[in-house]
């Protein structure tokens, strides 16, 4: 027994299809995906350097919390002591981390109107600054540096 094909059956026109792309196809398609990838390689650098930027801010916190705490373990009377300025209601230090180059420290202090209660401020200032940086850390002066300031009060229990 032997069987046939009408020639409008579906398996006929399957075979009867042309083989391949034409150039046209291919050349659209290599344009797309040419624009895909350019895109993605303009985005990677914005990716890498807001990455820098998060660690740079981190860091700075995380040093200002640790300067922070010391000042606060170390208490009152050793804040009046190490920070002066000549001033008994205002003073100030400054340093640099010897395990963190590029990050330094500014310490203030004053006293505010309740007696033995000090106001104390810990800025941790690092790397440059563009205009983006400037508005979300903050300038410091003329140096262009970044920074994380700290506020809290100290009191005197004594």
């Amino acid at each position: 027994m032997k069987v046939r094909f009408r020639e409008d059956s579906l398996w006929v026109h399957k075979f009867n299809l042309r083989q391949g792309f034409t150039f046209l196809e291919v050349i659209l398609v290599v344009a797309v995906l040419s624009l895909g990838l350019l895109g993605l390689v303009r985005i990677l650098p914005l990716g890498i350097e807001a990455q820098k930027r998060a660690e740079e801010l981190t860091l700075a916190h995380l040093l200002g919390e640790e300067k922070m705490e010391e000042i606060k373990m170390r208490g009152y009377e050793a804040l009046i002591g190490d920070y002066t300025s000549g001033d008994e209601e205002y003073g100030e230090g400054e340093g640099e981390f010897d395990n963190h180059q590029g990050y330094s420290w500014q310490v203030n202090w004053w006293n505010t109107d309740t007696p033995g209660l000090a106001k104390v401020r810990v800025k941790i200032l690092f790397g440059g600054s563009s205009t983006l940086e400037e508005e979300a850390y903050g300038k410091s002066g003329s140096t262009g540096e970044k920074y994380v300031e700290l506020v809290t009060y100290l009191a005197n229990y004594h």
